[in-house]
């Protein structure tokens, strides 16, 4: 697969590896590979199942330590997948869309959206739902697209502090494990 006829790849799509690894999108310009980080590696002994595999999941200084050792060619100031081994690309729209009902928290978050006029086709889920990963207390990674993400984010607050809603907010140590857990661009106050 080459840069010029590679499927459009947005930040936190999951990269499947012919090997069965999985990246998430780090990055939207891909000319050289899919820039990204490991995320989860098939493993007998993992703790992830997505009922026919086991996988470890890894963090992120963990990814780099396992990528060193492994595939240290792949490794940059991301991980570059080559084109020639991704096998597919999960879609955190196409996940949420086949999953949201199935989660209380996910229908929950994603029918306050809805109701407040943000199309299905402008959110989707991440992280560990997105590959079929989670575990009991798996946190929720939802996404919101384009600037209608800004919209989102008001209409969550909003919803942690009406007493009818169970979104909940996060306590300070909570947003900043998240926060350093996924490195992002953007300031903490933002972020949050």
């Amino acid at each position: 697969m080459n840069y010029s006829d590679h499927p459009r790849i947005r930040l936190r799509d999951f990269i499947v590896t012919r090997d069965g690894w999985i990246f998430s999108s780090a990055d939207y310009h891909h000319p050289d590979g899919v820039r990204g980080v490991l995320r989860y590696v098939p493993d007998p002994k993992g703790e992830r199942t997505d009922g026919n595999r086991n996988y470890r999941k890894y963090d992120f200084d963990e990814a780099y330590d396992y990528m060193d050792i492994h595939k240290p060619e792949w490794v940059q100031d991301v991980h570059i997948i080559p084109w020639d081994q991704v096998d597919r690309i999960l879609s955190p729209p196409d996940r949420l869309a086949g999953i949201w009902r199935l989660d209380p928290r996910i229908e929950e978050i994603t029918r306050t959206l809805l109701d407040a006029g943000i199309p299905m086709d402008s959110m989707g889920v991440t992280g560990s739902f997105l590959p079929g990963l989670q575990i009991s207390g798996s946190d929720i990674d939802l996404v919101v697209y384009g600037p209608r993400w800004f919209m989102a984010r008001d209409i969550i607050a909003r919803a942690k502090d009406d007493p009818h809603s169970s979104i909940e907010h996060l306590d300070g140590g909570m947003w900043e494990r998240i926060y350093n857990k996924r490195i992002p661009e953007i300031d903490f106050e933002e972020f949050k």
